[in-house]
C-alpha cells in the first residue's frame, strides 16, 4: 500500500536526496507546503513573506518502509533546535516540519515526536496536517542528481547514516485491537498492554491517546481507517474483557489479508460463539495483565 508523507528539512535538494535513499521509497517531488498565497514561486517564496516551507512529497510502500525509518532519517539531516533556519540557510522557507495527510497517521507521528525531543535541549519542528503543498519548478526536482556537485546542506556522513538504516530492521507493526463495552476500567488494561508493546513495536490503534473512546464520525470511517492500519502491519494482537467480542471484524479482515492474529481475553469471558470449529487466531487466556505483557514479549521477540 502506497502512502504520502510531507518534509521540511531546510534545503529541499538535500532533503530529497535523502529520502531517494531510502529502499522503499516509491517517488519524491520538491514543492512549498503551507503557506498562505496562490501558485508560489521560488523567488516569492525566498522573499519571506509567503508562509511556505521548502518540502518534499515522500510516497512510499508502507510493508517496505516504516514510517518511523523515514521519520529518523528525516531527523539525521536537521538540527531540530534551530527555528527558521537549517545551517547556513535562514528564513522561514527554511523551518522544519513533518506534514501528513492523513489522520491515521497522527498517532504514530506523535509517538515518534515525543521521544525525539527527549533528544534536544530546544524543538522547534512543526508537526501539522498538510493544508496545501505546490510542485516546485522542474529545476529544482532532483536537483543532486542532476547536478551532484551541487549545493547541500546535508553532509557526506549523514547521507551514510542514511544509508545504513537501509540494513536495520523496522520495528515490528503491531495492529492492537481491543473493545471496551464493559465500562472504563478495562482502559487501564489497555494502557499497560500499549505502553508495554510500544518498547518493542509501533502500535497503530485507535486507543492510543484515546482510551475514553471518542465516538468516530460513522461506521464507515471506522472501517477504513481500522482496514488501512491493518494493512500495514505485521500482526494483530487483540483483547477481548467482555463476553460482547468488538474485535470480530478485526480479525475477519486480518484472516483476509493473511495478518497473524493472537487474542487475549480474561478467563471469565465466554466466547464459545467464536470458537466453534477451528478458530484461525491464536487465544490466550488470562487472569492477570501480567500473564498478557510476557506472552507478548514472545511473540515480539
Amino acid at each position: 500500500m502506497e502512502k504520502t508523507i510531507y518534509l521540511a528539512g531546510g534545503c529541499f535538494w538535500g532533503m530529497e536526496r535523502a529520502m531517494q535513499m531510502l529502499d522503499g521509497i516509491v517517488s519524491t517531488k520538491v514543492g512549498y507546503a503551507n503557506g498562505h498565497t496562490d501558485n508560489p514561486t521560488y523567488k516569492e517564496v525566498c522573499t519571506d513573506t509567503t508562509g511556505y516551507r521548502e518540502t518534499v512529497k515522500v510516497v512510499y510502500e508502507a510493508k517496505k518502509i516504516s514510517m518511523r525509518k523515514i521519520i529518523d532519517a528525516f531527523f539525521i539531516c536537521i538540527d531540530p533546535t534551530q527555528a527558521n533556519r537549517q545551517k547556513e540557510d535562514i528564513g522561514s522557507q527554511y523551518q522544519t516540519g513533518v506534514y501528513y495527510d492523513n489522520e491515521s497517521d497522527l498517532p504514530l507521528l506523535r509517538k515518534i515526536f515525543e521521544e525525539k525531543k527527549r533528544n534536544y535541549p530546544e524543538f522547534h519542528v512543526e508537526l501539522k496536517p498538510l493544508e496545501r503543498f505546490y510542485d516546485a519548478e522542474d529545476y529544482h526536482q532532483n536537483y543532486l542528481i542532476n547536478n551532484p556537485n551541487g549545493y547541500c546542506h546535508v553532509s557526506f556522513a549523514e547521507f551514510e547514516e542514511i544509508r545504513e538504516l537501509n540494513r536495520q530492521k523496522d520495528r515490528t507493526r503491531v495492529y492492537f485491537a481491543g473493545s471496551i463495552r464493559g465500562g472504563r476500567n478495562d482502559a487501564e488494561v489497555y494502557r499497560q498492554i500499549i505502553a508495554h508493546m510500544q518498547k518493542k513495536a509501533d502500535v497503530l490503534t485507535e486507543h492510543v491517546g484515546n482510551l475514553d473512546l471518542e465516538v468516530r464520525p460513522s461506521a464507515r470511517d471506522i472501517y477504513d481507517q481500522d482496514t488501512a492500519w491493518l494493512r500495514e502491519s505485521d500482526v494483530l494482537i487483540g483483547e477481548c474483557s467482555t463476553p460482547s467480542l468488538g474485535v470480530g471484524y478485526e480479525l475477519a479482515y486480518a484472516e483476509k489479508i493473511g495478518l497473524p492474529c493472537y487474542l487475549f481475553c480474561r478467563k471469565d469471558v465466554n466466547l464459545s460463539a467464536m470458537l466453534t470449529g477451528d478458530p484461525y487466531f491464536q487465544i490466550f487466556f488470562y487472569e492477570k495483565p501480567e500473564e498478557v505483557l510476557e506472552k507478548i514479549d514472545e511473540i515480539l521477540k
